[in-house]
């Protein structure tokens, strides 16, 4: 019951709901840095989130050497369907959504042919 009290807990605050759906909207890990240039918010914004959002179990890093990228963790039946009604809010409801889903697509349109961020990423 708590960790799913943490869970709700952690989708509380604007930047971390935003940084899950375009997790979710964009189907591939993403890096900081790509985090940071959909959502217009600073490198340190972005960290503290995915720090939040990493205890709380719903994203996960995975590191290629200096590159850390984040991607949803969906672990059990409670875990979906919060994620799930993430999902469904309407873009028009919440107008920065509507930014990040064409963000995204500039974004991913960036990587190279191996779908890793381009030299413009400070992560590499």
């Amino acid at each position: 019951m708590i960790e799913q009290i943490e869970k709700i807990k952690a989708l509380g605050d604007e930047t971390r709901l935003r940084i899950i759906r375009i997790l979710l909207k964009a189907g591939v890990q993403l890096c900081v840095c790509e985090i940071e240039c959909i959502t217009g918010k600073p490198q340190y914004a972005i960290s503290r989130a995915l720090g939040v959002l990493r205890n709380a179990r719903l994203v996960a890093e995975e590191r290629d050497g200096k590159l850390v990228k984040y991607g949803i963790v969906a672990d059990g039946e409670f875990t979906r369907k919060l994620l799930d009604s993430v999902a469904s809010i309407k873009c028009v409801d919440v107008p920065a959504f509507s930014q990040d889903v064409e963000n995204i697509k500039k974004v991913l349109g960036n990587r190279d042919d191996n779908g890793k961020p381009t030299a413009w990423c400070g992560c590499q």
